[in-house]
């Protein structure tokens, strides 16, 4: 499995664990089906013809601007299991960043597709 699950290296206990990937069917099914783990779910992606896009750089913190977490994707997929509370999810492919303000709660989940214009590598 390309997919990758780390425990935060940081002594903050506000985020517990990252996995990324979903590149392939069963590298997807994988990931989907430990979905339930995690609640904060991103997925990447073109925007019109919805094609995926791995390789985004993802940058979690706190509200105050504590930086928690900085990784690249494997995948576009990336779920995160986060302590409640309100965060600020930046991911940047390309030359674009897009920042999103999310809140954690108690149960459920936090899910975003975030799109870009195009493929990097076609731009």
């Amino acid at each position: 499995m390309a997919a990758m699950l780390a425990a935060s290296a940081a002594a903050d206990d506000r985020l517990s664990a990252y996995i990324s990937g979903g590149i392939g069917e069963e590298e997807r099914a994988q990931l989907e089906a430990s979905r339930e783990y995690f609640n904060l779910r991103l997925a990447f992606a073109v925007r019109g013809s919805g094609e995926y896009l791995s390789s985004v750089r993802v940058r979690i913190a706190d509200d105050k601007g504590a930086e928690l977490l900085e990784a690249d994707s494997d995948g576009p997929l990336f779920y995160a299991r986060l302590a409640p509370g309100g965060y600020v999810v930046t991911a940047s492919y390309g030359d674009e960043a897009q920042a999103r303000h999310v809140r954690i709660g108690e149960r459920g989940a936090a899910e975003m597709v975030l799109y870009w214009a195009e493929p990097a590598d076609s731009r």
